[in-house]
């Protein structure tokens, strides 16, 4: 009886099998794709937002592109919700859509806006692929950089303040909307283009096929839709995807003739176009 009543405690104090961490081949803790993880890899990748102090998985485009939308959704939450609460006088537009400028770019680490920079100092200054991909690496800003980074923040600021003039509201939703397409559809260029570098940021991100790439750009459309459909209407939002879906196949031509293949800085760069170009069709519209 005492050898059976043992035996029963033991197994009571034995933990589960199923409770163990589960491992993969190679010895390290499997971490199993889910959405809210792909999310936070997202969140992870393309800013500096906290998301907790689960272990850090290193980014897989193929896993977080998908729920990229969701993640550029949060990523450009914060910055239009200060844009809107800062207040609705038109007469001070400009001054409130350059100090959130400077909070989104802290926000996503301003990887668009140095992507930018470094891609038009190393695609016009440079005469070869192999001394323009040297350049963009060399963290010493060049005319062309200064020059496209003044651009884009002047035009950025005139774009928004004239969306505000009508709806603070209405610019907020439309700001972040031309985020969506913008991160989501800079990422064509790496299902179109083979990598330029052997090592690189986006390099180590793997490849990125069709599938993924589709299933991310059909659930960003649609957060797109919900978000910006109300204010430009359906034909609006048509309208900006023609000119995104232009700028997109003009980059990937550029990057293929000049480069031969995409970078990380070639992709933000391109995030930077596309989210300027859907911003100005924006202000046709209303």
């Amino acid at each position: 009886m005492n050898m059976v009543l043992d035996s029963q405690t033991q197994k009571k104090s034995c933990p589960l099998k199923n409770s163990s961490p589960k491992f993969s081949p190679s010895g390290e803790p499997d971490h199993t794709p889910s959405l809210l993880g792909d999310i936070i890899m997202g969140l992870r990748f393309f800013s500096r937002l906290p998301t907790g102090g689960g272990a850090h998985q290193n980014p897989q485009m193929a896993r977080l592109v998908p729920g990229l939308g969701l993640s550029s959704l949060i990523i450009g939450l914060l910055p239009a919700l200060v844009f809107v609460g800062a207040g609705d006088q038109c007469q001070r537009a400009n001054t409130k859509t350059g100090s959130q400028q400077h909070r989104q770019a802290q926000k996503s680490g301003a990887m668009a806006e140095d992507g930018l920079a470094d891609s038009f100092d190393g695609l016009f200054g440079g005469h070869s692929p192999a001394q323009r991909l040297e350049i963009m690496k060399d963290s010493t800003q060049g005319t062309y950089g200064v020059l496209a980074l003044a651009l884009l923040t002047i035009t950025r600021i005139v774009a928004l303040g004239t969306l505000a003039s009508g709806s603070m509201i209405g610019a907020a939703m439309l700001w972040i909307s031309a985020q969506i397409i913008a991160r989501q559809s800079a990422l064509w260029i790496m299902v179109a283009l083979p990598s330029a570098r052997k090592e690189g940021t986006a390099t180590s991100t793997g490849t990125l096929g069709k599938r993924p790439f589709i299933i991310g750009a059909v659930i960003a459309g649609l957060i797109v839709f919900v978000l910006a459909g109300m204010f430009v209407g359906i034909g609006g939002l048509l309208l900006a995807g023609i000119v995104m879906a232009l700028i997109v196949l003009y980059w990937t031509g550029l990057c293929k003739n000049l480069i031969g293949g995409y970078s990380g800085d070639l992709i933000g760069a391109l995030h930077a176009l596309v989210e300027i170009g859907v911003l100005c069709t924006f202000i046709i519209l209303i």
